[in-house]
């Protein structure tokens, strides 16, 4: 909900430099780290390229049928294991249905002196069965493993575990999850 009342920038020239400088940093492959005063529109930046490369879902039909470009291209949806259905052109698929099938590929996530490396990495939790524990993995280790782009508001104020967790992954390119797995190698797409 909160990305369907995302808005869209104004381009003026301060937003062109700086999107093109985000641009050629997220086509590095490396993290990139924005900088400024609060409320300056950092956030907004990211989530509006974000959007613009499709991270982020389109929230209505209109945008689904820009995204989808039926002239130019398919648009291919998961059903039941391996079988894929196909989108023809002009055929305009349901909005509720692309909606449940596609994979944002964007988290995000506030830092602060309470944010532990847990979070990030994920934990083992109770289930409802006594004495089973099932993992649940954090917010980091679901973007490294599925390619998400990750976005880490306000890193200043991240703790020490958490920012050796952050140097190791990037130095490394692999994320060590304790009681999980050990060297969890980086999937295509990961962006920090």
């Amino acid at each position: 909900e909160y990305h369907k009342e995302m808005l869209d920038i104004v381009i003026v020239d301060s937003t062109r430099i700086n999107l093109r400088s985000l641009a050629l940093g997220i086509s590095s492959g490396k993290a990139v780290c924005l900088t400024g005063p609060v409320g300056c529109g950092k956030t907004n930046l990211v989530e509006f390229m974000a959007k613009s490369v499709g991270r982020l879902p389109p929230s209505n039909l209109e945008d689904y049928n820009a995204y989808i470009s039926a002239e130019e291209k398919s648009y291919k949806k998961q059903e039941n294991g391996n079988k894929r259905k196909m989108f023809q052109k002009n055929e305009l698929p349901n909005v509720d249905d692309l909606k449940s099938q596609t994979k944002t590929g964007f988290l995000r996530i506030q830092l602060g002196d309470q944010t532990d490396s847990k979070i990030l990495l994920g934990q083992y939790r109770c289930t409802d069965v006594p004495g089973e524990f099932v993992w649940q993995p954090g917010v980091l280790t679901q973007a490294v493993m599925n390619g998400y782009w990750l976005l880490l508001e306000d890193i200043d104020t991240a703790t020490p575990d958490v920012c050796t967790v952050l140097a190791n992954l990037l130095e490394n390119n692999f994320l060590k999850v304790p009681g999980f797995r050990e060297n969890l190698k980086v999937a295509h797409g990961f962006q920090l």
